[in-house]
């Protein structure tokens, strides 16, 4: 059995869909999948049209397919992980919460800190190491609160990203101290073990940096 993609690396979600009948293409799902996997996926409502997959079906999938990756890691440290019935909709719940910080002005905020980052000067880390950028930004007119995380290995490139919405106005200390909470479990959560965290509050860097932390990290002030 062939498939119309060599490999998977550098590919998006249209490849898995049908562009004439704007179906999965089960077919190559079947292939490349575990079965759960694949029928977890198949359930995955397609739009109409090509802009409503894009926008849509990428946002469900990747949900879905990160929750997979999650849930395999917790199998493989045999620690308690979601079944697989139990994923199709714990991925919905977090598509529905992200749609719902689309709509605010705090999701704006997510973007237009993500672009100021990268236009920021950035030392990459060790060979052996990863860089976990952190930040939080508080909302007081919304009673709201937000946190960005982004993973980067030695060559620059994002290997996992992600960003909260905090349905309460915290302090700047606090929510900085929150975001480096957040931070370091979805570290240990993805597998990584060894990481240099930067962030803006210096008196958080320095207060992990005086107590032992979950994993082995290097803490660096980014201002």
């Amino acid at each position: 059995m062939s498939y119309p993609i060599e490999s998977l690396e550098n590919s998006t979600v249209a490849v898995l869909i049908n562009e004439t009948t704007r179906q999965w293409n089960e077919e190559l799902i079947d292939g490349v999948f575990a079965c759960d996997e694949a029928t977890l996926i198949k359930k995955i409502p397609l739009g109409r049209v090509a802009s409503e997959d894009v926008r849509n079906s990428a946002e469900l999938f990747a949900m879905t397919a990160w929750s997979i990756w999650t849930q395999r890691n917790q199998v493989r440290l045999n620690q308690a992980a979601t079944t697989v019935h139990h994923i199709a909709q714990l991925s919905k719940d977090k598509h529905a919460k992200f749609l719902a910080c689309q709509s605010t002005s705090t999701a704006s905020w997510i973007e237009r800190h993500a672009r100021s980052r990268r236009r920021n000067f950035w030392e990459v880390p060790p060979a052996d190491m990863v860089k976990i950028n952190l930040d939080g930004a508080v909302f007081s007119d919304e009673n709201k609160s937000g946190i960005n995380v982004v993973i980067r290995d030695c060559s620059g490139l994002v290997i996992a990203s992600c960003s909260e919405i905090v349905q309460q106005a915290y302090n700047s200390s606090e929510i900085e101290a929150l975001a480096a909470t957040t931070a370091l479990s979805f570290a240990i959560d993805i597998g990584i073990n060894k990481a240099i965290l930067e962030g803006d509050s210096l008196v958080v860097i320095k207060a992990l940096n005086e107590h032992d932390a979950p994993l082995f990290f290097v803490g660096s002030q980014n201002l």
